[in-house]
């Protein structure tokens, strides 16, 4: 989890839920989009078996995208089960967005 080392300017912060520290919230702030002005709240929640299992990437504030259902639940190839690699990196995810 290598996404706090090397934050991408896109990222405003990232808090770590004291309790359970599987769960990452991350407030977005894209710059050059039609997002652009806009502050997104995506919650991580990595699973026990991370990284042979994906994580699941939600977002709280709602948002339209082509790749964001109407759960604010990420739609990407790279997510699904049989498309999940274990050197996949939480970037590699943003970066689809």
């Amino acid at each position: 989890m290598h996404l706090k080392r090397s934050q991408p300017s896109f990222i405003g912060e990232i808090k770590v839920d004291e309790k359970d520290q599987r769960i990452w919230n991350i407030l977005l702030l894209p710059p050059r989009t039609p997002y652009k002005d806009g502050i997104f709240q995506l919650r991580i929640t990595f699973p026990v078996e991370y990284p042979f299992k994906a994580p699941q990437f939600c977002f709280i504030t709602p948002i339209y995208h082509p790749n964001i259902d109407e759960k604010g639940m990420m739609c990407l190839t790279i997510l699904q089960y049989d498309n999940w690699k274990t050197g996949t990196t939480i970037e590699k995810g943003n970066q689809f967005l």
